[in-house]
């Protein structure tokens, strides 16, 4: 039973560290497209969000509804392998 409490301490450690690091690179990404916007001489109306900026941004919701979750469940997997 250690073992599957350690699985699934393990997954949802990693679950929330995929969610951090994306929202890292999402992040990045809105300060890069801003930076150059700031920086262009000429006027630009708002321009369309790109296919890749929607996609890391619906995928960054996705994983952090995931993470609400795996957090929680990871804390208390990791309770149960330590104090069993």
């Amino acid at each position: 039973m250690a073992s599957a409490w350690s699985a699934i301490f393990t997954f949802c450690f990693v679950w929330v560290a995929v969610y951090l690091f994306l929202r890292f690179l999402h992040a990045i990404w809105t300060v890069t497209e801003h930076f150059n916007w700031a920086l262009s001489p000429a006027y630009r109306s708002r321009h369309k969000r790109g296919v890749a900026d929607l996609a890391l941004d619906r995928a960054a919701k996705l994983m952090g509804w995931g993470a609400t979750v795996a957090l929680p469940v990871g804390t208390v997997s990791l309770l149960a392998a330590l104090f069993q």
